[in-house]
């Protein structure tokens, strides 16, 4: 009987605390009739570029004569989804901006509503993801994101260095991807998203919402294997004319040393020409002085310019010369 207290006890504390769970508070309005007494609570979408709210709505919670309202935490998620409460007109009635507010929550977390000007006023939120996301919202809000320098120097550093809960860092790329600098900064940090990737496939968040990511990388890998394959083509290119231009240059030379050289005959003048010819005769100096009817030391000078012209230093090597050519 004891034991069975105990355990009476026990869900009855386990009971507690699950009712503590939940979304409660109040919404700030003064003239209810312009207003349904109904929040109406819907789970937000994350996948597409921004957050859009399901079809489905998830719940509705009465507004007693105070304005308080509650939401138990069975309706929610285990996991940290985003979620959006609403306060709707009646009619075309005007309503005041905003009329909802959006939030991360799961089953295990409390929000509280505080009392004050705004339909809904600031909450109380136990979930870090929350927590986190609000100040992300703060320092877009904060800063000119649409100022590409601003962008560069202030949003990428908060990105990677201050955002630590991968549901909002998976929002905070999206912006990249808006601004169109996502597939920049993969190639400028291709490790970073790679092992960021990694972290998001081994989490529970759902993969259709960083497909996006996953595609991105994959197209950069696919550029930079498709530019080392034209480079390496193109370095073949250089390699192989380089290498035809090298074989084609040593056959020039090879048939350049394999052509015999022509040996230019020197310019004899006619009396030179005539006197070599007496000289293969055999006839003497004066033998030649006598038959060209020039004195012998005309004869000699002659001799001396034709040795020259001939390359020879005597008789004999004109004779040898000219038998060699014979």
């Amino acid at each position: 009987m004891k034991k069975i207290n105990i355990l009476l006890l026990f869900l009855f504390y386990c009971f507690s605390l699950q009712a503590q769970n939940g979304i409660s508070g109040y919404v700030n309005i003064a003239d209810f009739e312009n207003w349904e007494k109904e929040v109406t609570l819907y789970e937000v979408d994350m996948s597409g570029n921004e957050l859009k709210v399901n079809d489905d709505l998830l719940a509705k919670a009465t507004i007693d004569d105070s304005g308080y309202f509650e939401f138990s935490g069975i309706l929610f998620e285990e996991k940290d989804r985003f979620y959006k409460v609403e306060l709707k007109g009646i009619d075309d009635r005007p309503l005041p901006f905003p009329n909802y507010t959006i939030f991360v929550f799961n089953n295990t977390d409390s929000l509280y509503f505080h009392k004050g000007g705004q339909l809904f006023e600031s909450y109380t939120n136990s979930n870090l993801a929350d927590l986190e996301w609000q100040k992300f919202n703060q320092f877009n809000s904060n800063h000119n994101l649409s100022n590409d320098s601003v962008f560069q120097k202030k949003y990428k550093p908060y990105l990677k260095d201050s955002l630590q809960i991968l549901m909002v860092k998976l929002i905070s790329i999206k912006q990249l991807k808006d601004k169109k600098l996502l597939e920049k900064d993969v190639r400028e940090n291709e490790a970073y998203y790679r092992a960021l990737l990694e972290d998001f496939q081994s989490s529970d968040l759902d993969p259709h919402d960083y497909a996006y990511l996953e595609n991105q990388i994959t197209k950069v890998e696919l550029s930079d294997v498709n530019f080392k394959y034209q480079t390496s083509l193109l370095w073949n290119l250089v390699a192989t004319l380089l290498i035809i231009g090298l074989i084609f240059s040593y056959f020039r030379l090879k048939q350049k040393s394999e052509t015999p050289l022509q040996v230019v005959a020197p310019q004899l003048s006619t009396q030179e020409e005539n006197i070599k010819n007496l000289i293969l005769a055999g006839k003497t100096n004066k033998e030649i002085a006598g038959e060209l009817f020039i004195s012998i030391s005309t004869v000699k000078t002659h001799i001396t310019n034709l040795y020259k012209k001939l390359g020879v230093s005597n008789r004999k090597e004109i004779l040898k010369e000219n038998d060699r050519k014979q």
